[in-house]
């Protein structure tokens, strides 16, 4: 079975910045060569972090969203993820 993949549409509601999670069964793949990620792929991050993919937001540049080892979540573009296998 593909792995899950979530995409985290976020929308303003009440002043506060929320989220809609949209679930589907293929990850985000591209024809720029860029690797496809999926949920809870393990990941490393610009400076050096660890981290879990948690959230996709479908933007032009394809950020996902992080959830750190270290505590805390960050979004960051795709293109700067490095998988870890």
């Amino acid at each position: 079975m593909p792995p899950e993949v979530v995409h985290v549409l976020p929308h303003i509601v009440g002043g506060l910045v929320v989220g809609s999670v949209i679930a589907s069964a293929k990850p985000l793949n591209d024809d720029a060569g860029l690797p496809a990620v999926a949920r809870h792929n393990r990941v490393r991050v610009p400076d050096g972090r660890v981290g879990e993919v948690i959230g996709f937001y479908r933007t032009e540049d394809e950020h996902m969203l992080v959830l750190l080892d270290t505590g805390g979540s960050k979004r960051y573009p795709r293109a700067d993820l490095r998988l870890l296998r």
